[in-house]
């Protein structure tokens, strides 16, 4: 009978199956004014993305394509640029959950080294300093295992230039849509069946 209830325990498991990474790459979302010339100085236009399982909220920055100068393809992008902006410095990620496995690339926009802290939602800390914007000043970020709800990017300095770009997460499988009528019913009669196997073995 304890293995009948291995296998009832393990087709749980695969009938839910592990939650799928996803992956946020800004693309075809409304830009700011003026976006499309990748210019600064319009107000911030924070917004929010939905994604199966999570509501996922960007604060701080605006969204920006043909962005000059980035050690990266000129794809649209979510930036912060100041002091003397309407935008701000550092920019924040919320999810709506609890997410894992964490990841973006983060781009430095200015023309000097420059120093960055990243922080999730239980207070993990990243540090990490990007070359020149010209000199390929660009790395991926990443905070494994459980996070939280939050991630936070900041520049150190007094003067800030930065962007993100291709965010990855994985939503936390308890938010992550149930199993289809079909996939349960399938179980179900699977479960049947160890049970009555386990019955008559149980008799002999």
């Amino acid at each position: 009978m304890r293995k009948c209830l291995l296998l009832v325990g393990v087709m749980l498991m695969l009938a839910s199956g592990p939650a799928s990474a996803a992956l946020i790459d800004f693309e075809g979302l409304p830009l700011g004014p003026n976006g499309t010339n990748g210019v600064f100085g319009d107000p911030m236009n924070n917004f929010s993305i939905f994604v199966p399982g999570e509501k996922v909220d960007f604060t701080g920055g605006v969204l920006l394509n043909h962005t000059t100068n980035l050690p990266a393809d000129q794809t649209e992008v979510y930036g912060t640029a100041g002091p003397n902006t309407f935008y701000l410095n550092p920019l924040l990620i919320n999810f709506s959950a609890p997410v894992h496995d964490v990841s973006f690339l983060l781009l430095n926009g200015m023309t000097v080294n420059q120093s960055y802290t990243t922080r999730d939602g239980l207070g993990d800390l990243v540090t990490l300093t990007l070359a020149p914007n010209l000199s390929n000043g660009s790395q991926t970020v990443s905070f494994t295992g459980n996070i939280g709800n939050l991630v936070l990017v900041a520049s150190d300095s007094t003067s800030w230039d930065f962007f993100i770009d291709n965010l990855q997460f994985t939503p936390n499988p308890k938010h992550c849509p149930v199993p289809e009528p079909g996939t349960l019913m399938l179980l179900g009669s699977g479960m049947v069946g160890l049970v009555i196997a386990g019955r008559k073995k149980f008799r002999r």
